[in-house]
């Protein structure tokens, strides 16, 4: 891909996705174990997506419709809560804002169902997080060594009690025959 760095860095800030490119970056380091090159290109073509449209538009102004009082004692919602917010109520007619975790959700709310570009891309967006058949699998997985290790931890701790049981009675004898009924 053909892009002006600079002019790629100045549409990211105006645009207001920066943020969201530079941790995209750092996910495909991280979690996917991209060099910081492959990442760059990656994130970068991902967010390139639509930078001709905004450029020809001139960006999208946003005029504030809301008051902060609407969300006064909101809570400040992470970024997963809110994309899972937006996407569970994209269809539904009669949120009012203070349904919103925040006054971000609500205007991202607003601005995925106010443009079918915007919808797309979202979607898109949001079918990464779905987790893959294989990372479901690895999670099931993970449930079934999990009730293992507990059924496990269970059985120590009940040998573990017969053991001192057994330690007990062996140094008391009268023990020993009280619980053979003697």
């Amino acid at each position: 891909m053909n892009l002006d760095p600079d002019e790629f860095k100045d549409y990211l800030r105006d645009s207001g996705r920066q943020e969201a490119f530079e941790s995209r970056v750092k996910y495909f380091v991280e979690n996917l174990k991209y060099s910081e090159e492959d990442a760059l290109e990656a994130a970068t073509g991902e967010f390139s997506v639509g930078m001709d449209e905004f450029k020809e538009e001139g960006g999208e102004e946003i005029t504030p419709s809301l008051s902060a009082e609407e969300f006064a004692g909101a809570e400040d919602a992470n970024a997963l809560k809110v994309i899972k917010w937006v996407f569970n109520n994209i269809g539904i007619k009669d949120l009012q804002p203070k349904d919103a975790p925040s006054a971000g959700a609500w205007q991202l709310l607003e601005t995925v169902r106010a443009d079918e570009k915007t919808r797309r891309e979202f979607l898109r967006m949001w079918a990464k997080t779905v987790p893959s058949g294989r990372q479901l699998e690895e999670a099931r997985k993970y449930d079934s060594d999990e009730k293992q290790c507990l059924e496990l931890i269970e059985q120590i701790r009940l040998a573990s009690r017969r053991s001192k049981q057994r330690a007990k009675e062996e140094s008391d004898p009268a023990l020993s025959l009280s619980s053979q009924g003697v």
